[in-house]
This record gives C-alpha cells, sequence and structure tokens, in this order.
C-alpha cells in the first residue's frame, strides 16, 4: 500500500495561515482523488488545520517541537525534514510499502495509487517523477516539465519503504538527516535515501505525476515562472525556446489533478 505524507508548516512561520489552508485543502482534495480506495494519508503540523475536508484515509500527527523561525535554507530544510521522517517512520510502524512525499501545495495525478499498486515489487527502489507541470497560481496556462520533474519539485519520489534505512524513532535523531529527508535539492533522494539502488533500480513514473505549484504567496524557493528559469529568463531566445512548453490549463489537467480555482 501507498502512504502519502505531507508536511504541513506551522501557522507561526506562514505569511498567512488562511492561504495556507486554502492550499493544503486543495492538495489533500487532490491526494485523496485517486482511483481506488487503497492508500494511506499521513499530515505532520504543529496545529491540526480547521477544514471543511474530511477524509478516512487521513491521519494528522501533532507534532510539538518548535518551527523554525530562522529563514536560511539549512533551517528549513531541517524542520520540513523533521516533519516528513515522523511520516515515515509512521508509514512504517503502519505496514506501508510505499511512500511519496507531497508538499502541502501541489497536486498529484488520481492514477499514482492505482499504478502503485499494480506495480509493486521488491526488486526495485520506487519511481521518480520524471514528467510534470509546473503551474503559477491563476495563470490560464501551464508549463511542461518533461526531464528531471523531481530535481525542481519536492513532490516528486515515490520511495519503497523496505529501501531506506530508517531510524525506530525521530526523537534526538541528527539534524543532517532530516535534511536528506527535508533538503530543497530534491534529486538528492536517490544518492542519500535509497540504499542498494544498483541492484534495485529507481524508475522513471511513466506519466505526468504531479504539478508543482508556484506564485501561491507562501512557495519558500520558486514565486513565479521567471524564478523558475532564473538568470536564463532575461534571454529573450531563452523564453523563445520555452514558450514550446507552455500549454492551456485545459478541464482534463485540472481533473485530473484535482487542480481547482482557490479563490
Amino acid at each position: 500500500m501507498l502512504t502519502f505524507i505531507i508536511p504541513l508548516k506551522s501557522p507561526e512561520v506562514s505569511s498567512d495561515w488562511e492561504r495556507v489552508l486554502k492550499l493544503f485543502t486543495r492538495t489533500l482534495k487532490s491526494v485523496c482523488n485517486q482511483t481506488i480506495p487503497h492508500f494511506r494519508v499521513i499530515v505532520i503540523s504543529n496545529v491540526i488545520p480547521e477544514i471543511d475536508f474530511q477524509h478516512p484515509n487521513v491521519k494528522y500527527i501533532k507534532v510539538n517541537f518548535c518551527p523554525i523561525h530562522k529563514k536560511t535554507v539549512v533551517d528549513k530544510d531541517a524542520d520540513k525534514g523533521h516533519r516528513i521522517l515522523i511520516g515515515l517512520i509512521e508509514a512504517k510502524k503502519n505496514g506501508s510499502d510505499y511512500v511519496m512525499v507531497v508538499d502541502a501545495d501541489d497536486c498529484i495525478s488520481q492514477s499514482i495509487a492505482e499504478f502503485v499498486d499494480q506495480n509493486a515489487n521488491e526488486e526495485h527502489s520506487g519511481w521518480f517523477i520524471d514528467y510534470g507541470y509546473v503551474y503559477q497560481e491563476s495563470s490560464k496556462f501551464i508549463y511542461l516539465r518533461n526531464y528531471k520533474f523531481n530535481k525542481i519539485c519536492g513532490t516528486g519520489n515515490i520511495i519503497r519503504l523496505d529501501k531506506i534505512d530508517l531510524p525506530k524513532e525521530a526523537d534526538n535523531h541528527g539534524q543532517q538527516t532530516y535534511l536528506h529527508y527535508g533538503n530543497h535539492q530534491h534529486f538528492h533522494v536517490r544518492k542519500k535515501i535509497l540504499k542498494n539502488v544498483e541492484k534495485y533500480p529507481y524508475l522513471p513514473l511513466p506519466f505526468f505525476g504531479a504539478i508543482y505549484n508556484i506564485g501561491n504567496q507562501e512557495n519558500i524557493y520558486q514565486t513565479g515562472f521567471d524564478k523558475l528559469h532564473q538568470d536564463n529568463y532575461k534571454s529573450v531566445f531563452f523564453r523563445l525556446k520555452e514558450m514550446r512548453h507552455y500549454r492551456l490549463l485545459t478541464r482534463k489537467i485540472r481533473e485530473e489533478f484535482n487542480l481547482f480555482p482557490l479563490d
């Protein structure tokens, strides 16, 4: 069985908690919109969010450690990684076979749980999302990322739990270990987390698996399409080349990923 893990930041470090709750509600609805009922969801937060959506497969874990207020990347990664690690340990205790970390503002394909259920195999380490979309909040367009999507987005890995070295408890575990799970350089998952990946290959998911949501006022790293392309965005040639990756945000995409407008 697949367990989705959603690390939700504290209201104390949110610039707009109501906005965070709207984004989280959309994410949770997207995750629970799977084509099969056999999956679990674990949400880790300092508070149990008050939202108008409930699902029997969702479990909330309330943590009592203080949220990190410092704005350094290392501190934010450690805080997020701590929450993810708690979710991973809980998923293992519950007998899950696979885990997928989902950022609390992203959306995922409704086909993921069914695909994992049909393709579970002890001879691999899981799947990484190679193809995905990038969505700037309120845009009529969506950006098609057709290579190494997991390099830019935390919602990019489906991992077989028995291929991860996990401690029994998250308490008193070193900050550097948390970083491996929360690191903003998401492609480090393969290098830092998975064991014996040469024998148990880590495979690309064969369809578009997630939508990376940017420019929603609560992003830590990406605030819009211009930041996504960084310095290259200033080049006219680069911008013309990138135009071929943009698509109209169709009803079909909205329905598959349950990407509905926030306002």
